[in-house]
């Protein structure tokens, strides 16, 4: 692989840019996440943020004998003590294995001695003594860190930011290490030693890096190789030229690229001995950015059963060590230098395979009568088109395959040598068939596609969660407790069936728990919304207090926000929620509002604005059988509108009562009296129904009209003596049944 400026080989790499693969691309060295990961802007591009909590991502170690380890972290937490074994610190990169042994083969990084990072080689227990680094890593800023192991002198080095080892020792005697499992951000995946921080551009090295090749790491870091992607015309139809999106990317200092591409793999690699023309003769190329060095050309057309050969130059800012002393390790001023690229080859097949989406699928109450349907057969249909012959297909059920038995299941194709259509048919769904169902597809490369997944969602409780707040934010009708977030004890209590956040310490404008202490909602589970697929209805009744300036309080606020930061507030264009608030931030026209924000996609339902101190229903119904979102106020419509993502799609980790994902939003200022969550979108006369009911009846004990009659004047659902009254009277009156015209 070509690397650019550093004469290093580079054995996996994790750029952390929205997954955990090995950019390298050995799908062997994959870290798999394990709790909520996310990402979040990082030291380059983006980083992963771990909770301190339970977020770790693991793979097994691949290190031997010599090595070099590289990453940046940012972080401020804390580890006191840890008498320099790794084991005892709050894990940064760490291989660990609970026993003590030279033969074990483990190592470690971590956090230690409070603020300090520590690299440790494996064995027996009291001979183990990490080196550590003199610089603090944990002031909330990004530091590089560096580690090398030497495999035959058994020397080991720790460096952090510029400089020097900042600590060096020898252990003896000196074994090779081992596939033991590997973790970030965490010591063997145990409580109490996940660190709460960030980790990016993680990098291994087969050798130890000279002084050289560390600073130069620091301040230009690595080179990917370069890849082509195919892509099939628009309309999928055989024996028209595909395009090839060549694509690479360079985190180092580029100015611009120069690429060349031909069927003659010579030219490519020596385009002037002697001179020929090219289908691309150093095309110059500009980075995306000043700060996106990343880059990427589309070659169009691209011929059936035609190799290609590619490779890209880069001109990169390069440490200039001759022009001081070659042995100072002091650079110079940075040169430009054009660093020749690998040669890299593409077939004319693609090896990709085109599918159609197939639709997730519901067994749920019918939203008119609330009646189950009774084992209903469920179908999930793919299609699929690739330029390599088919070699097998098959159905998979959370990425295990299914047995085709044709009594549970059957599966229904018709295959070309690269094309296929196939129906899965589930008989007699139920409960247990919850899942989510993909194709599985095999080339005559052995080369594996899945097609994207469709979810069976099966729930006949109607009514998912209900807080009826008697004393507590029991879920009365599921298990998703809430938790009371009250620091100073006193601002959030419960009258008369009701939940009473108190006005008197309303928070100030802030509701962000670091900024405010006088901040209190309540927190709700994480998934409480998404896990219910793509219907749902929210009926809350509430009474807003806030006769001051009120304006975009939450009665509920269920998301994320644009950090990704569970339990904070911050905001921002890609946070997305699902929230209600009695009166929006506006002065001329003032409304009630419940929005739907997902990025940059936002879609509102809007009603007059709640009146202080008047207790109000107000009911939010999610529909994926019209891509609807319906607003009801006191039992009537009053807004539409159409949905602008799934509910599944949500990230609702922050799921709160009282308070927003903003920060700068007021506390809820008010009472709650109930919320319930339904699985299903209730229709009008379902929801008017059990407006009428209120809030501290049965949700099932509701009458609805179902099929409304002209004849049932007083609107009881029942058509009777006393309609006839109604209609008598207005007969006399006006000689109509209503006086309305």
């Amino acid at each position: 692989m070509n690397t650019g400026f550093l004469c290093a080989d580079i054995i996996a790499y994790y750029p952390f840019e929205g997954d955990y693969q090995d950019a390298l691309g050995d799908l062997q060295k994959a870290f798999s996440p394990i709790g909520d990961l996310i990402f979040v802007s990082g030291h380059t591009g983006s980083a992963v943020s771990f909770d301190g909590i339970d977020d770790t991502a693991v793979t097994t170690s691949f290190v031997v004998d010599d090595f070099s380890i590289a990453f940046w972290v940012k972080t401020t937490d804390v580890q006191p003590g840890g008498f320099n074994k790794f084991w005892n610190g709050k894990g940064l990169v760490n291989a660990y294995y609970p026993e003590c042994g030279n033969d074990i083969g483990d190592w470690g990084i971590s956090l230690e001695d409070t603020d300090k990072a520590g690299f440790g080689i494996g064995g027996e227990c009291d001979e183990t003594y990490d080196v550590q680094s003199v610089t603090a890593i944990n002031d909330g800023l990004w530091h590089f860190v560096c580690c090398t192991r030497n495999g035959t002198t058994g020397e080991y080095k720790v460096y952090v930011d510029d400089g020097p080892a900042e600590d060096s020792r020898q252990h003896l005697p000196v074994y090779p290490r081992k596939p033991v499992a590997l973790y970030l951000a965490s010591v063997n995946n145990e409580p109490g030693k996940f660190l709460n921080g960030f980790l990016d551009e993680l990098v291994f090295f087969d050798h130890v890096l000279s002084q050289g090749e560390i600073d130069a790491l620091r301040e230009h870091g690595v080179f990917l190789p370069s890849k082509a992607v195919l892509k099939s015309p628009a309309n999928g139809t055989a024996n028209i030229p595909y395009q090839a999106a060549l694509q690479w990317t360079h985190p180092g200092i580029v100015n611009r690229y120069k690429i060349y591409l031909d069927t003659n793999a010579q030219l490519v690699e020596e385009p002037n001995l002697p001179y020929q023309p090219m289908l691309l003769e150093g095309t110059e190329l500009f980075p995306a950015s000043s700060t996106d060095p990343n880059a990427s050309y589309i070659f169009d057309p691209v011929e059936i059963n035609q190799e290609y050969y590619w490779r890209v130059d880069s001109l990169v800012a390069e440490p200039n060590w001759s022009d001081i002393n070659p042995d100072s390790n002091e650079p110079g001023m940075d040169v430009y230098t054009w660093v020749k690229g690998d040669v890299w080859s593409f077939s004319g097949l693609p090896e990709t395979v085109l599918f159609t989406e197939s639709q997730d699928q519901y067994i749920l109450p019918d939203p008119v009568t609330h009646q189950m349907p009774i084992s209903p057969d469920i179908h999930f249909s793919v299609d699929l088109d690739a330029a390599r012959p088919i070699i097998s297909l098959e159905w998979l059920k959370d990425d295990i395959p299914i047995m085709i038995d044709g009594l549970k299941y059957s599966a229904d194709t018709m295959q070309d040598p690269a094309s296929a259509s196939t129906t899965l048919t589930i008989y007699s769904a139920e409960e247990a068939d919850e899942g989510r169902y993909a194709v599985r597809v095999t080339l005559d490369t052995m080369d594996q596609f899945s097609s994207p997944g469709a979810s069976l969602y099966v729930s006949s409780e109607m009514i998912a969660h209900r807080y009826s707040f008697s004393g507590s934010a029991e879920d009365s009708a599921g298990d998703a407790d809430g938790v009371i977030v009250d620091p100073n004890n006193f601002n959030i209590t419960f009258e008369n069936g009701q939940i009473v956040f108190d006005s008197s310490n309303d928070g100030d404008g802030s509701n962000d728990t670091s900024g405010d202490p006088n901040a209190h909602f309540v927190d709700l589970p994480n998934g409480l919304l998404s896990s219910l697929g793509n219907n749902m209805t929210l009926m809350v009744w509430f009474t807003w207090d806030d006769q001051a300036d009120g304006r975009m309080e939450r009665v509920f606020d269920f998301g994320i926000n644009a950090a990704g930061l569970e339990g904070q507030s911050t905001g921002g264009q890609n946070s997305e929620y699902l929230m209600l608030t009695p009166q929006n931030n506006s002065f001329t026209n003032p409304k009630m509002q419940f929005e739907s924000r997902f990025a940059s996609s936002v879609q509102s339902l809007t009603a007059p604005p709640a009146t202080p101190e008047q207790e109000v229903c107000t009911a939010v119904t999610w529909s994926s059988a019209d891509d609807k979102m319906r607003m009801y106020v006191n039992g009537e419509e009053v807004d539409e509108t159409d949905l602008n993502a799934k509910l599944s799609d949500l990230d609702d980790r922050n799921n709160w009562l009282g308070r927003s994902e903003w920060p700068g939003d007021k506390l809820f200022v008010g009472k709650i009296n109930e919320l319930r969550i339904y699985n299903i979108p209730l229709t009008g006369p379902w929801i008017k129904a059990i407006y009428q009911k209120g809030p501290d009846h049965d949700p099932l004990d509701a009458d609805p009209c179902l099929f409304e009659s002209p004849m049932d004047a007083n609107g009881d659902c029942v058509v009777d003596l006393a309609d006839f009254a109604v209609f008598a009277e207005n007969w006399l009156w006006c000689g109509l049944l209503s006086c309305q015209p």
